[in-house]
C-alpha cells in the first residue's frame, strides 16, 4: 500500500516539478518533463535515464524522483544506498519534499542508522518551508521529546501552523493545548 502511494506521489511530484521547476533560461527543465511522462505510461527504464540526466545536473526534482525509484526498483533493481545519497542531495538542494523522506529515513531507521535528532531536523528544515507532514511530525516529536527536548510552547507553535493548512488533527491538537496553558 504505502509503495503504491509513493508511486504515485512520484508521478504527481513529476508532473508539477516538470511543469514549475524553471532553469536558468526560465523553461521547464526538459528531462524531468520527460521522465514524469515516460513514468506515467510505465516506461520505467526511460524515466529512469531523464531523471539520472537531470539529476547529474544538480536538479532536486530529478534527485528526488531518481532516488525514489531506486528505493522502490522502479527500472532498475532496487538500489538503497544510491538512492539514499540522491535523496540526501536533493533534500541539500532544499526540496522539502525530499527533506521530509529523508527525514521519515532517519526516524524509521531505514537505510540510515535511526537518529531521532537527524529525523528532527529534516523536518525542521521542511517545515519551515511549509510541508505540512513535517510540520505535524515535528510538532508531535516536540510533545513527546523525541529527538529534540520536550517543548509544548514549539509543539504548539507547529501545530497551528499545519491548522493553518486546514489539517484537523492539527487544528484539534492546537486547541486541546490552548487549553492546557493559558499563558501560550
Amino acid at each position: 500500500m504505502r509503495t503504491t502511494l509513493l508511486a504515485v506521489l512520484i508521478a504527481i511530484a513529476t508532473i508539477t516539478a516538470g511543469a514549475q521547476t524553471l532553469d536558468e533560461d526560465d523553461r521547464p527543465d526538459p528531462d524531468v518533463a520527460q521522465a514524469g511522462l515516460a513514468w506515467l505510461i510505465g516506461d520505467h527504464g526511460k524515466a529512469l535515464r531523464h531523471f539520472q540526466a537531470a539529476a547529474a545536473r544538480g536538479n532536486a526534482h530529478g534527485q528526488y524522483n531518481l532516488a525514489m525509484m531506486l528505493l522502490l526498483g522502479e527500472g532498475t533493481a532496487a538500489q538503497p544506498r544510491q538512492a539514499v545519497a540522491w535523496l540526501r542531495k536533493a533534500a541539500r538542494n532544499g526540496l522539502a519534499r525530499a527533506q521530509y523522506e529523508f527525514a521519515e529515513l532517519h526516524f524509521e531507521g531505514r537505510h540510515v542508522p535511526r537518529s531521532l535528532s537527524q529525523a528532527a531536523w529534516w523536518h525542521g528544515k521542511a517545515a519551515r518551508q511549509g510541508w505540512l507532514e513535517s510540520q505535524l511530525k515535528l510538532a508531535d516529536m516536540h510533545m513527546r521529546g523525541s529527538g529534540v527536548r520536550r517543548d509544548r510552547r514549539e509543539a504548539l507553535r507547529w501545530y497551528v501552523l499545519a491548522a493553518a493548512q486546514g489539517n484537523a488533527y492539527a487544528r484539534d491538537k492546537a486547541l486541546e493545548l490552548g487549553r492546557r496553558f493559558d499563558d501560550i
